[in-house]
């Protein structure tokens, strides 16, 4: 689902390698830099902050105008800021690689894996643990063996449809007797078996957002003894359809009741 978008609130934020005490303008500034670093769509290592009293200034340069705005929105939406001065950046399309640090970038990257990654076991844990995935830029390399030609077009196919992947490599070789160890076998099979509805409903429910071409956040899952039940809205019954499909698709899922509306025709 999509990721709420407000401010980190005014516990101790953790981890920010910052010894401020509570209200002080260091505080703001450390809290309003975690907020940052908790949002996908934001690089804090692009934007500095400076705060006087209950004055928060922005600098630096984001990508887009979405991200400006939505740095200075998690700003204004922080408790004891009353007042957001931007002087934020947006740099021109020819320059934005060059603006990338290169940390954000090597998570970016290591997130885009995950993702893969994930749906790959989800969807067949023995398949998904012999493939590799490692990501460059927004280009994702799949290599390993795989034991048919449909496992590799399944791989294939999930890592071209994954959020954030514009191009993917494929190195896979197909082995009919690719396989794990007995041993690991046993303890995937017996892990899949034993996954709460809880835990299916999240792996739906990441599923639907790691897919770039559904808008996830019009979709809502529940669980019940392995019963997916799926709601919300969409734009077209190919979407209604393709929802269905991944929640099918999630290992440990006995069934999906899928009670998605179509705004248009159902045809």
């Amino acid at each position: 689902m999509q990721e709420s978008v407000t401010a980190v609130g005014d516990d101790q934020p953790e981890h920010t390698g910052v010894e401020a005490p509570p209200g002080s303008e260091l505080w703001t500034e450390a809290r309003l830099l975690t907020t940052y670093s908790l949002n996908e769509h934001l690089n804090p290592f692009d934007i500095d902050v400076g705060v006087d009293g209950d004055t928060v200034t922005l600098s630096g340069t984001v990508d887009t105008p979405v991200a400006r705005d939505l740095a200075v929105l998690l700003a204004r939406d922080l408790s004891g800021v009353d007042q957001v001065v931007d002087r934020l950046q947006v740099a021109p399309p020819d320059q934005t690689e060059r603006t990338v640090n290169p940390f954000y970038r090597s998570v970016t990257e290591a997130n885009t894996s995950a993702r893969v990654k994930l749906q790959l076991l989800w969807r067949e844990p023995v398949d998904g643990l012999l493939v590799d995935v490692t990501t460059s830029g927004d280009k994702v390399i799949l290599s390993g063996e795989v034991r048919s030609a449909e496992d590799k077009a399944l791989a294939e196919r999930i890592a071209r449809r994954t959020e954030g992947v514009a191009a993917v490599e494929s190195q896979l070789t197909v082995d009919p007797d690719a396989t794990l160890a007995d041993e690991a076998r046993a303890v995937m099979t017996s892990a899949a078996e034993q996954v709460s509805d809880a835990w299916l409903t999240a792996r739906v429910a990441a599923s639907l957002r790691f897919d770039r071409r559904l808008d996830a956040a019009r979709v809502d899952a529940t669980t019940q003894d392995g019963v997916v039940t799926l709601s919300g809205q969409v734009p077209t019954a190919a979407d209604k359809g393709e929802a269905a499909a991944l929640a099918a698709a999630i290992d440990g899922v006995a069934r999906v009741e899928n009670l998605i509306a179509v705004e248009g025709p159902e045809t």
